[in-house]
């Protein structure tokens, strides 16, 4: 015989979760300068290393070039005609992605070093908007350009396992978002193409901001029942993700009362 026992744990945690996804800060202040590239190019609150800066207007770039521009057309002909993420008619970074692995396409600072502002310990949050710019691109991820990560001066890096593919050409503009927290009173962020794929791999970036505080808190849990309402084979297992590592203990009271660092909660 099987019977639905509903442990008043779950409605519980549903209260929890929804009160604690709705909680941000509206008003955080972005420590980057000209993260959405209105102010000037390369030299103002970014550098770029690696890549090649070329003129976006005549439409022949090559792997390895990027340009500041209001639409990627005028970078390369073949590319999606679109505007920018902040108003549609603004600046972005347009990248003609490289034939070469690990090449650096942003970093934080004009000279391209860390920047300050930061309170050690306090978390963070580091995001952009990344989208495709050309018909190149496809559900096959040779063709997609992948995107690296890399922090100084930053520990409990959130998400750990990140998907680093750009979007789809159809999917428009995707949030990129890494929480971390502060080791010292300066944080570099650099960003990195990957792979070394010539058909795709072109993609444009927008809107960078760090600003204090975590990644909105979310989870799921999953139930299974006991196979009779006096059995102990019952469990709970709870997924989040957000907020600020380690997350530290999940605690279950009640009929059975636990303790742990899994979220597993069997028996």
């Amino acid at each position: 015989m099987k019977m639905r026992l509903r442990h008043p744990f779950e409605k519980a945690f549903l209260f929890i979760l929804l009160f604690l996804t709705t909680v941000f800060n509206s008003n955080a202040q972005n420590i980057l300068t000209n993260g959405d590239f209105e102010t000037g190019g390369r030299g103002v609150g970014f550098l770029v290393h690696d890549y090649i800066l070329i003129n976006p207007l005549t439409g022949v770039s090559s792997p390895g070039t990027y340009a500041r521009t209001t639409n990627p057309t005028l970078m390369n002909s073949t590319y999606i005609t679109g505007g920018d993420h902040t108003t549609g008619s603004g600046n972005m970074l347009v990248i003609d992605g490289s034939i070469l692995t690990s090449r650096f396409f942003w970093t934080t600072g004009n000279t391209g070093g860390a920047i300050g502002g930061f309170t050690p310990g306090s978390t963070y949050t580091f995001s952009y908007w990344i989208k495709s710019v050309s018909n190149a691109v496809t559900s096959d991820e040779t063709t997609r350009a992948n995107i690296g990560v890399f922090f100084v001066n930053a520990n409990n890096v959130n998400p750990t396992t990140p998907n680093t593919l750009a979007p789809l050409p159809s999917e428009g503009w995707q949030k990129v978002s890494y929480s971390f927290v502060v080791a010292a009173d300066n944080v570099m962020v650099r960003l990195r193409t990957m792979n070394s794929g010539m058909v795709g791999s072109d993609f444009a970036v927008d809107d960078f901001s760090i600003t204090e505080g975590g990644l909105p808190l979310s989870g799921s849990f999953a139930t299974i029942n006991p196979t009779c309402p006096n059995a102990t084979d019952g469990s709970i297992t709870v997924t989040l993700s957000g907020g600020t590592f380690p997350y530290g203990t999940y605690n279950l009271t009640g009929i059975t009362t636990q303790s742990n660092t899994t979220g597993i909660l069997t028996d």
